[in-house]
């Protein structure tokens, strides 16, 4: 009986031994099996630690890590800037950056206008930040056109893009700063409680595409605003100012007093990379992420505006990698639009 139990036993661990033997030959195996071209390890420059892109650049470089082969690792930075320049440098293979920093950047404008255009792709739009309009909820203003001679507190002196995105619409309307009376603030909350006080007419908020923002809830449940919406024409002209400029749709009901859809424009946060990064990864990288897509919506609510269909709607700020396009030619979301797009923004930078 003693025998039988030691037979039985050395079965058991020989069986244990040969599973573990297997597992890890198929791990050698897996990462033997890399293209020569492909890096072992790659690094995501992921903004603010516990940040939205922060949160979403982790459960990014999980799913890279296993379903490509590559190790990919999340480090927090200070934010946009930072992220761009470890990119820059090559301390750093793919970031979440802002529409607006990835335009500027990949045309050598802005603050890198002393440096040069930055080679960098985009591989998707991620989330969106939205700039909203806000009066009082008994304001006679109903349209852009209507801020003519009102008192506008849009000059947001720490945010050029603030500034621009209330100097577009001034423009887009055939109006300049000289048609309104330009109020200038240091934060947004000086807006609102310039709001709150009577002291201004207009007054803009960032709010994001997917749930209400505290602020602007707070504004018009405690107060009474009205948020208002851009015309077509608006978003189409603004749209051509600014090649990052997207459009974005507030459903009904998200704020207090909204009964109608509210159309706005913003920027959106795009998955950027290195253009060291072999296309063939890049491919790779595209594909695991939308096969596996669900596994981003367990991680955060902003993570559902991560859709196949609007991944490829920011062209305009860069030029999307060669290995991600092969991606959504497969499944059939890049057409004659998107290559034209395309052509249009490689031309800009002599590609």
């Amino acid at each position: 009986m003693y025998k039988k139990r030691l037979s039985s036993l050395f079965l058991v661990l020989t069986l244990i031994a040969s599973l573990a033997l297997i597992s890890l030959l198929s791990c050698k195996k897996k990462e033997a099996a890399l293209p020569e071209d492909w890096p072992k390890e790659i690094t995501f420059a992921a903004n603010n630690h516990g940040s939205t892109t922060y949160v979403l650049a982790v459960k990014l470089c999980d799913i890279i890590t296993r379903y490509t082969g590559v190790t990919a690792t999340a480090s927090p930075t200070g934010g946009t800037g930072e992220s761009l320049q470890l990119l820059i440098s090559g301390d750093a293979d793919m970031a979440f950056l802002s529409s607006y920093a990835v335009y500027d950047a990949y045309r050598g404008l802005g603050k890198q206008k002393d440096t040069g255009k930055v080679p960098l792709w985009q591989i998707m739009r991620s989330h969106t930040n939205v700039m909203c309009y806000m009066v009082r909820k008994d304001s006679d203003i109903k349209t852009p056109a209507d801020f003519r001679g009102k008192r506008f507190a849009y000059h947001l002196s720490p945010s050029p893009l603030s500034i621009g995105v209330g100097q577009d619409l001034l423009e887009c309307n055939g109006m300049t700063t000289k048609d309104v009376n330009v109020q200038k603030i240091a934060r947004l909350s000086d807006g609102d409680t310039a709001l709150k006080e009577g002291t201004t007419d207009i007054a803009i908020r960032w709010i994001g595409a997917t749930g209400a923002t505290p602020g602007v809830q707070e504004l018009a449940e405690t107060v009474g605003i009205r948020l208002i919406s851009l015309t077509e024409k608006d978003v189409e002209c603004m749209r051509k100012k600014r090649g990052f400029y997207v459009s974005a749709t507030i459903e009904p009901g998200r704020y207090k007093g909204q009964d109608e859809p509210l159309n706005l424009i913003g920027h959106s946060y795009l998955f950027t990379i290195s253009r060291k990064l072999p296309d063939s990864l890049v491919y790779e990288m595209t594909k695991a992420i939308f096969e596996h897509i669900d596994e981003f919506y367990e991680v955060h609510a902003a993570a559902k505006e991560i859709k196949l269909t609007n991944a490829v709607t920011a062209i305009g700020a860069a030029g999307v990698s060669p290995g991600a396009v092969k991606y959504y030619k497969e499944k059939g979301i890049w057409g004659d639009n998107e290559e034209t797009q395309q052509k249009a923004v490689l031309a800009e930078i002599g590609m």
